[in-house]
């Protein structure tokens, strides 16, 4: 008994013999890998002559995939897979940037920005010291951290 389908992609029609059902061939036309299905119960059909006699269409099996049955995962619905890919970015939070009329925000900026990162999301934190030099002044020390996460 013959399989008919048609392919997802090009929409060629294909008719593949039921023992190859569960086997990967690629379709003739656009070359897609299908896995071929297995056949809806149908009521039985009269065959034609030219049928019978070895006309018609049909695609012979691939020696190597007869029995070979795998299971493909359903793709990813693209806004899901968008969400998924993300970039590596930094972000740089310098001491002296964090104080203002005597109040020192810099743990309190930083603990807000890691937590709306969120746990998953951080690759690291890393400590820096640097000595920046004013134009008026002496050479002041700081310090800062540097975070390094995926958005």
């Amino acid at each position: 008994m013959e399989i008919s389908f048609n392919c997802p992609l090009c929409n060629q029609h294909l008719t593949i013999d039921e023992s190859g059902v569960g086997a990967e061939i690629p379709c003739p036309k656009c070359g897609e890998v299908l896995i071929i299905p297995t056949p809806e119960p149908t009521e039985p059909t009269p065959r034609h002559a030219s049928e019978a006699e070895g006309g018609g269409h049909s695609v012979p099996l691939p020696p190597t995939s007869r029995g070979e049955t795998k299971i493909l995962k359903a793709p990813k619905p693209l806004d899901i897979a968008a969400k998924a890919i993300r970039k590596v970015r930094f972000k740089t939070f310098r001491h002296l940037d964090f104080v203002k009329d005597g109040k020192d925000s810099f743990d309190e900026t930083v603990a807000n920005f890691l937590s709306n990162t969120g746990e998953e999301n951080l690759i690291g934190v890393h400590t820096i010291q640097y000595t920046p030099t004013p134009k008026e002044g002496a050479a002041v020390t700081d310090y800062g951290v540097v975070v390094v996460y995926k958005a």
